[in-house]
């Protein structure tokens, strides 16, 4: 080899090694990148749980746009009172703080930091007990599954790969929330997911999951009618009433052994919650 090549190839060596370096980041980025979204299972348990409940606090403060919760100590009570009856065939399932907000949209929302917000219209639409505690299970499911946590993960995954990259301390606690609309937007294996630990809490605790059933066609009949159950749900996109959902749930195995889920007196400080 000649001199010159020599001189070459080591000015080859000597200029190539940063790229190779830099391809090598940018690699390790990319594929850490697809793990965020495609597989953000594992990172929630990494997120810290102060991060989680400010995810949360943040996203419920975009959904109430600065109105009050409503919270009459009859209603929290009674609210209180239906997820102990939910905990009945599920000692595990995670404390929530439940919130019930006057926001004219027929929905409720599972948020970080095993938050739940419960809309008065969603109140005013439900039948009875049965209905609304299946509700309330679906977004217990989303809680269990970390599902909003996991979606923030997505929407955040840039941000986070660069502060786990970088040492940072997070996702500017989550400053960076420009739409609260992209926790709530569920895939339909998640949905099913939460649909599927509905059904079997609410028997578990003996529970009518019909109650569910009903409600969601209440939804999908009001879908169908005005084409949306409102501005702020169209947005979300959330909890599509298909009817194949629909018709998956079935009721008890024996319907005799349903209990109720509420008194009368408690069923109405829940209607009535928000006066």
């Amino acid at each position: 080899m000649t001199q010159t090549a020599q001189k070459f190839r080591q000015k080859s060596r000597r200029f190539g090694a940063p790229w190779r370096i830099l391809a090598g980041i940018c690699g390790i980025a990319t594929a850490a990148y697809l793990v965020l979204q495609f597989a953000p299972g594992p990172i929630v348990w990494l997120i810290p749980s102060s991060w989680k409940n400010t995810v949360g606090e943040k996203a419920e403060t975009v959904l109430a746009g600065g109105r009050p919760s409503c919270g009459s100590p009859s209603g929290t009570a009674a609210f209180n009172a239906m997820l102990a009856r939910l905990a009945d065939g599920n000692p595990n399932l995670p404390g929530v703080a439940l919130h019930v907000y006057d926001i004219g949209v027929m929905n409720a929302f599972s948020l970080p930091g095993n938050r739940i917000i419960v809309t008065k219209k969603l109140i005013d639409t439900a039948g009875n007990a049965t209905e609304l505690a299946g509700v309330l299970a679906h977004e217990m499911g989303h809680i269990v599954y970390h599902h909003s946590e996991q979606q923030f993960v997505r929407t955040e995954g840039l941000e986070l790969l660069l502060s786990f990259l970088t040492g940072g301390h997070g996702v500017s606690t989550a400053g960076s929330i420009a739409n609260a609309a992209s926790l709530m937007r569920y895939s339909r294996e998640a949905e099913r997911e939460a649909d599927n630990f509905a059904v079997q809490t609410l028997a578990d605790a003996e529970i009518d999951p019909m109650g569910l059933r009903h409600f969601f066609e209440r939804m999908l009949e009001a879908e169908e009618k005005h084409g949306t159950v409102g501005k702020v749900l169209e947005a979300f996109d959330s909890h599509p009433a298909t009817e194949d959902r629909i018709a998956a749930i079935h009721p008890l195995p024996d319907p005799s052994k349903a209990r109720p889920v509420l008194n009368d007196a408690q069923w109405l400080a829940i209607k009535t919650i928000c006066d």
